[in-house]
């Protein structure tokens, strides 16, 4: 007679068919039967002679635990968080701290504490309740720090007393609370990086060029009483023609010049079919770069007139 076979891989089922009273007693019915319950048995005992022999070469093992530090020593593979429950190191008599990459030693004695250099005969600092040495030099702080001295002539004061003798780089930060910047003759702003335009103060005037120097954007000067935006006279003081006269004697375009009386700044164009009074419903105004040539700016607004024919806005 054949044994009940057993199948690999040898799985576990807690499901087993109930036998009825109407089940005929025959092979095909009991044997699933006893195999499911064989299957079981040699699952379970897979795993206990699995976990048998993991536990013999766990409790052999020098160190079976990698994940920890062994109690006679090892070395951390990572930083150590003691969330703020670390109050102190506390060193036993003769203690002391030793960096292993410069040989630093760092010796704690009851009172003092001194850091030596990697081979242990000379003293870099050593500080005591008594007194304060650095490479066995004696710094006596409260002498030469009074409120009459000046110990740290390399730092401004905070009187302003002292000004700079270099450049200084706010590193990208921002300085608040200014009340006023007073520029000598010639002095200047300007950004360095990515330069666009320069600041220049002057007596009773003010600049604003471009990186290169070569052109004004905005001018102030009391002295002429002019103020100038791209050499172009915001008060009025500069040459304007008018041309293209229609039939009804109106001027359809207005050329404004530079205070060089030269060079184009904006030209304004009307256009459109004009009303019954001759009115044009369009005004295109244009200005032009420093050349006087280059178009840089274009734009065409509404005209809006009133019952009289007197325009009333533009735009």
């Amino acid at each position: 007679m054949a044994d009940q076979p057993i199948h690999n891989p040898k799985d576990y089922s807690e499901v087993l068919r109930q036998i009825l009273t109407t089940d005929p007693v025959h092979a095909d019915t009991l044997n699933p039967l006893f195999e499911r319950l064989l299957n079981n048995d040699a699952f379970i005992k897979a795993a206990a002679d699995k976990l048998a022999a993991d536990l013999v070469a766990h409790i052999a093992a020098a160190d079976p635990h990698p994940g920890y530090l062994l109690e006679s020593g090892g070395t951390l593979t990572g930083s150590i968080a003691f969330q703020d429950l670390l109050e102190g190191i506390i060193l036993a008599a003769g203690g002391k701290i030793v960096d292993q990459g410069t040989g630093t030693v760092i010796n704690a004695a009851e009172g003092s504490l001194t850091v030596m250099d990697e081979t242990g005969a000379t003293s870099l600092l050593s500080l005591s309740s008594t007194v304060f040495k650095y490479l066995n030099n004696v710094i006596h702080h409260a002498g030469n720090h009074n409120s009459t001295g000046d110990p740290h002539s390399q730092y401004l004061k905070a009187d302003g007393t002292r000004a700079l003798s270099g450049n200084l780089s706010m590193g990208d930060n921002i300085i608040t609370n200014v009340k006023d910047i007073r520029f000598t003759a010639g002095t200047k702003l300007a950004e360095t990086a990515g330069q666009r335009t320069a600041l220049n103060a002057e007596s009773n005037r003010f600049d604003i060029i471009t990186e290169d120097a070569a052109r004004y954007i905005l001018q102030v000067n009391e002295n002429t009483g002019t103020a100038a935006f791209m050499r172009f006279d915001l008060m009025g003081a500069c040459k304007i023609v008018r041309s293209g006269k229609d039939a009804n004697g109106k001027f359809t375009q207005v050329d404004y010049y530079r205070t060089d009386s030269a060079t184009l700044f904006q030209r304004t164009i009307l256009s459109g079919a004009p009303d019954a009074n001759g009115n044009y419903p369009t005004m295109t105004i244009k200005r032009f770069a420093d050349n006087g040539i280059t178009e840089i700016y274009s734009v065409a607004f509404p005209i809006t007139y009133d019952a009289d024919g007197d325009y009333v806005s533009i735009g």
